[in-house]
C-alpha cells in the first residue's frame, strides 16, 4: 500500500511540474482579467470561475483517485485494507512533502559563510582608514612628534643620550 501512495506522490508531483513548467511570463492573469471588468457582479462571478478554474486541476484527482480506490476495494472485497494499510499509503503519498520542505527551508534560511569544519562562522577583519566610530585613524604619536621637524632630530639624540646604556630605545627611536 506504501508503494502505491508514493506511486500517486509522484503522479501527481510530475503533473505538478508539468502545471508549472507550462506557464509562461505573457500568459494573462485571470483574476486581473476579472478587475477589469465593471460589473460588480459580473467581476465576482468571473473571478470565482478564475479560482475554480486555477485550483481544479487534474492532478487533484490523484489523491481522491487513490482513496476511492481504497474505498472501492473495502466495498467489494471479502476483507477489507485495514486503516493501517490505508495510513501507510497516504503516508507514501505524502512522502514528497518532506524532502521539499527541507530543500525549501534550506533555500530560505540564511546561510552561515564559515567552512565545512569550523564550529564558528568567521569575521573577516576589514582594513580600513576609518576608527570604530567612523573617523579616519591617527598614527600613534609621541611627546616628541608634536615638536617642529628642525626640533625633533634634537629631541631624540638628547633621549638616546640620556638612554645610552639601554641600545634598544635608542633603536626603537631611530626605527620612526
Amino acid at each position: 500500500m506504501c508503494m502505491l501512495g508514493a506511486a500517486g506522490s509522484y503522479a501527481y508531483f510530475s503533473w505538478l511540474c508539468a502545471d508549472v513548467d507550462a506557464v509562461k511570463g505573457t500568459d494573462p492573469v485571470p483574476i486581473w482579467e476579472a478587475n477589469k471588468i465593471e460589473n460588480p457582479l459580473l467581476r465576482r462571478a468571473a473571478k470565482l470561475a478564475a479560482a475554480y478554474r486555477a485550483s481544479l486541476r487534474p492532478r487533484l484527482l490523484v489523491p481522491v483517485g487513490l482513496a476511492a480506490a481504497v474505498g472501492l476495494f473495502n466495498a467489494l472485497a471479502e476483507e477489507p485494507i485495514p486503516l493501517l494499510y490505508t495510513g501507510c499509503m497516504l503516508g507514501g503519498f505524502l512522502s514528497y512533502k518532506g524532502a521539499l520542505l527541507t530543500k525549501l527551508l534550506g533555500e530560505l534560511l540564511p546561510k552561515s559563510y564559515s567552512a565545512a569544519g569550523e564550529s564558528r562562522p568567521k569575521v573577516e577583519s576589514i582594513e580600513d582608514e576609518l576608527d570604530q566610530w567612523g573617523r579616519p585613524k591617527k598614527a600613534a604619536r609621541t611627546p616628541i612628534d608634536v615638536l617642529p621637524a628642525d626640533q625633533q632630530d634634537k629631541a631624540r639624540q638628547e633621549l638616546g643620550k640620556r638612554f645610552d646604556g639601554e641600545g634598544e630605545a635608542q633603536r626603537s627611536l631611530q626605527e620612526r
